[in-house]
């Protein structure tokens, strides 16, 4: 499993309301082969910032699919936010068993 970040940027500050909707959108774009698990988005700066929990095999897949579903889910929701980043930012060994 793998978390993966993701911002986006925006000419305004994202909204709650935004957030919340974007993680409605993401998990109605998602279908099983992404191997979604988890999703939170919060605003952040001047847009928002997510993490998706993947259950992917390789880094490259889930950093990938990733992009995929947040971008579908911001085109879902008309959203003015473009990704900025998104990327395992951070490995941990046993990742699975802790949580």
């Amino acid at each position: 499993m793998y978390l993966v970040s993701v911002r986006l940027a925006g000419s305004r500050v994202g909204a709650a309301a935004e957030a919340g909707a974007l993680t409605e959108a993401v998990w109605r774009e998602a279908g099983e082969d992404d191997l979604l698990s988890h999703v939170y988005a919060q605003p952040g700066g001047p847009g928002l910032e997510l993490v998706l929990f993947l259950r992917a095999e390789r880094i490259e897949a889930a950093e990938q699919v990733a992009g995929e579903l947040v971008r579908r889910g911001v085109v879902a929701e008309g959203l003015p936010f473009t990704v900025t980043h998104c990327a395992v930012d951070l490995l941990l060994p046993d990742f699975e068993g802790r949580l």
